[in-house]
């Protein structure tokens, strides 16, 4: 990298042409560096421990649905004509 004085206050300026070849240096490096393979669906199944996640999280949200929908619903309702 090539430095230039500038002027009388001793300010160090780099050299625009030389910035430009430094980029281009780095881009080639990151063009040779292969990226890791994205996995796919069933692939992520078969990692351990996502199978019985799935199923607390499908449990878990039926659970927070049935209370959300069907509780209010039960709440308002009597259970039985004495109840009235």
């Amino acid at each position: 990298m090539e430095v230039e004085m500038n002027g009388e206050s001793g300010e160090e300026v780099e050299l625009l042409g030389e910035d430009k070849k430094e980029d281009e240096d780095v881009l080639e490096v990151e063009a040779a560096v292969e990226l890791p393979r994205a996995i796919g669906f069933l692939e992520a199944w078969k990692l351990l421990g996502v199978v019985p996640f799935a199923f607390c999280l499908v449990f878990s949200k039926l659970v927070a649905y049935t209370f959300l929908y069907w509780l209010p619903f039960y709440i308002v309702t009597p259970c039985c004509s004495r109840c009235l």
